[in-house]
């Protein structure tokens, strides 16, 4: 799972990249690391699970990427 406070800090460092929307090749879908972030933080204070499978293809990527940066 995607380490949120690693995000959220990513997120702030870098306001501009985190703004910029990049696309998942696999999936076509458009997204922002803000929307990402968001919808991560919202899953962790409500509980209610991510089962959008475009986004939850991106936060796997997301979680390897986190690891490298």
């Amino acid at each position: 799972m995607v380490d949120l406070v690693k995000l959220e800090q990513w997120v702030k460092d870098h306001p501009e990249g985190a703004a910029e929307p990049f696309m998942n090749i696999t999936t076509q879908r458009k997204i922002t690391l803000n929307t990402v972030y968001k919808e991560l933080k919202q899953e962790k204070e409500t509980g209610v699970a991510i089962v959008d499978e475009d986004l939850l293809a991106i936060v796997r990527d997301l979680d390897d990427w986190l690891q490298e940066v």
